[in-house]
Order: C-alpha cells, then structure tokens, then sequence
C-alpha cells in the first residue's frame, strides 16, 4: 500500500492511502443514504481509519453540515485542504468545496480570489459541479461575480455537454440575451438558444423551464430548425453539439 499522507484530526492518526478497503466504505453509504447519520459517521471514520479518501471526503462534509455531529467547518476544511493535496479521486470535488468555503467565509478567513481559483482549478479539471457553478455564476451576477454573458457560456457549455440539464437551461437562456443576439445574429442565436432548451426538456428539466413561451416567441421554422440540431446532439452524445 503507497501511503502518502498523515492527518491529525478526530483524536487520532487518520492514514491516507491511494487505496484501501471499500467495504466499510460502502456500509457507511448505506447508512448515510438511509439517513442514520451518527451510524454513518462512526462507520466513515473507521473507514478512513482503512485508508480510504472517500471516507475523509464524506466527514468533511458531514463537519460542515452537522450531520451525525456538530458542525465543525473549521475541520471539514483542513479534511478538503488535505484531500486538495491528494491524486485521488475526491480532489476535484474537495477543490470545488473549499473554494466554495474561502468565498463565503466558512471555516476559512474568507478570501474570494482564493476560492475563485480554487473552484476555477476544478473547473478546468473537468469537475462538472464547478463548471455549472461558474457558469451561473456569471449568468445571473450572484455570490460577488459581475454578470458576464460570455463567460457564462463558456462554462456553462463545459457543463451542458455533460448532460448537466440546469446548466442546458441557462445556456440556452443565454443566447436570448441582447449580447448574443448582437453578436450571432437573431435567428442564430434564437437557434442555438432553443436548441438547449429542448436538451434540457429532453433530461428531465420541467421546473422554471418556459420553453412553450420560447417557441412561441421564436416561431415554427426556427424551433424545428433547433428540433433537428438538438436530436442530432442526443444521437452523437453531444460531441460537435
């Protein structure tokens, strides 16, 4: 086994290992699934106990929202700032949330340019929960970021071609803003917009998804036009989409 790390936390000498054994893992899900959280919690930390990254990954975020235990969000940040350092699997995940945390101030002395590398570094990574993040972020001008259409498409498309189906919603929101239909045309952009728009209906996206009015508004040609492009991004898993 190729250890990589030691945490002091919880009382006691947690061991980080590239791997470790799962099966104490995967009854700590079960209880945590089940909502038995003070179970769950004890199970996690002997699994991490075995090495396991997952484990640290899920008491970090038990910490943070006091579940099974009080919250502690001083210590789910040094576990996501460990896990930050490690090749694992949660590291992308662990960035995202702690960049999350130095932006808002919780466990961390609050510092936003910090944590909007952070959840960037994740992004960039192809974490999809960052990319979403970012992307709305930069649509709707919330949590400190100016509105900026065009970088809220790029990540949101980053997002939208992994079958996010919030982030195809404001996607295709977007490219009904004035500064794409300046910049694409009104009938490209109309297209492109409606073109997510029926992805995102296509995944499930019912709630706050006005796409009958968007039809209306952008007439017949047009949404078959965006019919046919967003059948053809379905069939070839969203590559060239």
């Amino acid at each position: 086994m190729n250890f990589l790390v030691f945490v002091k936390t919880f009382g006691f000498l947690l061991l980080v290992a590239t791997s470790g054994m799962a099966q104490t893992f995967d009854q700590a899900m079960a209880s945590y699934q089940n909502r038995n959280y003070e179970v769950s919690y004890m199970q996690f930390e002997a699994s991490a106990q075995q090495g396991y990254h997952g484990s640290f990954f899920m008491l970090a975020g038990m910490n943070l929202n006091g579940l099974g235990v009080q919250k502690n969000p001083i210590l789910a940040a040094k576990l996501y700032t460990e896990l930050t350092q490690l090749d694992s699997d949660f590291r992308f995940a662990s960035l995202f949330q702690l960049g999350t945390m130095y932006i808002d101030g919780i466990g961390v002395i609050q510092d936003r340019p910090v944590g909007v590398s952070l959840v960037v570094e994740a992004g960039n990574a192809g974490y999809l929960p960052a990319q979403s993040w970012l992307g709305s972020g930069y649509y709707q001008g919330w949590n400190g970021f100016l509105k900026d259409n065009l970088r809220a498409e790029e990540w949101l498309y980053l997002a939208a071609v992994q079958g996010d189906k919030m982030a195809q919603t404001q996607l295709g929101y977007v490219y009904f803003t004035e500064f794409f239909i300046a910049k694409l045309g009104e009938e490209d952009a109309q297209i492109k917009g409606m073109k997510w728009l029926y992805l995102a209906r296509a995944n499930g996206m019912t709630s706050g998804l006005s796409l009958e009015i968007y039809e209306d508004r952008v007439g017949g040609d047009i949404a078959q036009e965006a019919k046919r492009l967003a059948q053809e991004c379905l069939w070839n898993n969203y590559v060239g989409c």
